[in-house]
């Protein structure tokens, strides 16, 4: 299971600082599915044109949404958006609000139309706005903040909405068509803020290069039990009272800041720690892009003890795993993995349940 990770503001432990958010000039796709768990074409040809979109168009130009608008998995959040597209039956497959007419003998060539449009919106479209978003988890509270910035790149009038959506993966329940026990993905579970749209970013005419810059905090307590994610989605309020969407940025990186320390970027060294939540051993995964460098690699507790030390000293450039049992952690809690090369560091949770 790929569990999503976030930034970790953990101050008495690695006096972890807020990033400046990163906002890419670029124009993302959301592709949404109109969904229900007692339809069966959601399950057949539906659930196929989900996975296949998943695998070929997910990524940095396209994000996937699976919006249960009635049946065992709805929501409220998840039935205000597929109405505001409007349309009736089920499955539905919008492509940034616009119904692609899928049906069960064109969803193969429909999903090769969505791919094409996604990665030429994303090469060659000059966004009306972009989104950057830093998102941490404070441990000890179950906290959530998102420091979120807008950038405004064209000149543009109207009434604008920033929502951050919880998503969750590898949820198990009924869906007729594959039965009481399949595993969804990309399910909208909630409007974090505000309405089912988010809330008001801004009103008014703005010029290009105009910024704005917010701050949300919730309480998640259990965030660290699901494989959560967070889409973050910029509306524009149409005349007619509808939404349209300006842009969006799917949320999925654990990437830390600490604080007078720089951080070791992906290009030198990348760690993975799974699964996370853990049963009863999980496994930390570190690929070294070179030799030569001197590494250390430990388990933490909550206070900063260091409760085994994987490595310490040079290793080869390659992947290395090492495993840890719930038993050597010392139980169920979280823990983190903290790596440190060269004066610069990377951290990462880890749960045992």
């Amino acid at each position: 299971m790929k569990k999503i990770t976030f930034t970790l503001l953990f101050t008495a432990l690695f006096g972890l600082a807020i990033n400046a958010q990163v906002v890419e000039p670029v124009q993302r796709s959301i592709i949404i599915k109109r969904t229900a768990s007692w339809c069966p074409n959601c399950g057949t040809w539906g659930w196929s044109m989900f996975e296949s979109l998943i695998e070929e168009v997910e990524g940095p130009a396209g994000i996937l949404l699976a919006a249960h608008y009635s049946g065992s998995l709805m929501n409220q959040a998840a039935a205000d958006i597929t109405n505001n597209f409007g349309g009736f039956s089920q499955p539905r497959f919008y492509l940034n609000g616009v119904d692609q007419n899928v049906t069960s003998s064109n969803w193969q060539s429909k999903k090769d139309d969505i791919k094409g449009a996604v990665e030429t919106l994303y090469a060659n479209t000059a966004p009306v706005a972009a989104l950057g978003v830093n998102a941490y988890y404070f441990a000890d509270t179950g906290e959530l903040t998102f420091e979120t910035k807008t950038n405004i790149y064209q000149d543009v009038t109207g009434k604008f909405y920033l929502a951050l959506y919880l998503v969750e993966n590898d949820v198990v329940g009924p869906q007729s068509g594959q039965g009481n026990d399949a595993v969804h993905q990309r399910l909208i579970q909630e409007s974090l803020f505000g309405s089912s749209f988010g809330e008001v970013l801004a009103e008014g005419t703005f010029v290009a290069g105009a910024t704005f810059e917010n701050t949300f905090t919730t309480t998640r307590p259990d965030f660290m039990d699901h494989n959560y994610e967070v889409v973050a989605i910029l509306w524009q309020e149409m005349s007619d009272g509808t939404f349209g969407i300006i842009n969006g940025l799917r949320i999925t990186e654990f990437d830390p800041t600490v604080s007078g320390v720089e951080q070791i970027p992906a290009r030198e060294a990348t760690l993975r720690v799974l699964p996370t939540p853990a049963a009863g051993q999980a496994s930390v995964e570190l690929v070294l892009a070179q030799s030569g460098h001197q590494v250390q690699l430990e388990l933490v507790d909550l206070s900063g003890r260091v409760i085994r030390r994987f490595s310490e000293g040079f290793l080869p450039e390659g992947t290395h795993r090492f495993d840890i049992s719930k038993a050597e952690a010392g139980g169920a809690g979280q823990y983190f993995i903290r790596l440190e090369m060269e004066n610069k560091v990377r951290v990462m949770p880890l749960i045992f349940q």
